[in-house]
């Protein structure tokens, strides 16, 4: 999607722009002093709404929602959470 993936817009966003994957996680967060206790992502999307032909954005849309669970299953949402514990020292 590039420059059209919705967290790509800092304005949008609230200057809040995501490059993470899993391994980046958790590699931020052993640098940082924290384990990763689970990873989850959630939702797929093939289309903004914003410039996308309204029949077009509509078909992506149905076929993402039936790709939800098992992209959630399969860890390979477009949406990532993150829930870290501190190490023990």
């Amino acid at each position: 999607m590039g420059s059209r993936w919705d967290y790509f817009d800092m304005a949008k966003d609230g200057g809040h722009i995501s490059f993470f994957s899993p391994a980046s996680v958790r590699r931020l967060a052993a640098s940082c002093g924290y384990a990763v206790a689970r990873i989850e992502t959630a939702r797929v999307k093939f289309h903004e709404k914003t410039g996308t032909a309204p029949w077009l954005y509509t078909a992506g849309k149905i076929v993402a929602e039936l790709l939800n669970v098992p992209a959630r299953i399969a860890g390979k949402g477009h949406d990532l959470l993150a829930y870290l514990r501190t190490m023990p020292r």
